[in-house]
């Protein structure tokens, strides 16, 4: 739907994979080749998803260009007002356990 139906560049994920590996039904990493191979952007391993909003969220991400290499680190931050004061409220509850 997001590759077809939305006007969507990129998607972030909380796995460590777009993909869930080895599929029966779509091949090898079916994610990776239909996706990335629309010319579109993944990021993996993005922490605190579960308090970004659908819309309204603005989405900075960095990485440096590496010759020859086909992914590496990145930086991702976003910002959203109601978002940021969630994440200290969450952060302030993890440091207290």
């Amino acid at each position: 739907m997001l590759l077809t139906e939305r006007n969507v560049k990129g998607i972030g994920v909380d796995t460590l994979s777009l993909d869930t590996g080895m599929e029966t039904r779509g091949g090898a990493l079916p994610v990776h080749y239909a996706w990335l191979g629309s010319g579109r952007w993944g990021v993996e391993a993005v922490a605190n998803l579960d308090v970004v909003p659908a819309k309204g969220a603005i989405l900075v991400l960095g990485g440096p260009k590496v010759r020859g290499s086909t992914g590496g680190a990145s930086r991702v931050d976003m910002t959203l007002e109601s978002v940021s004061a969630e994440l200290d409220r969450s952060n302030k509850a993890a440091k207290r356990k």
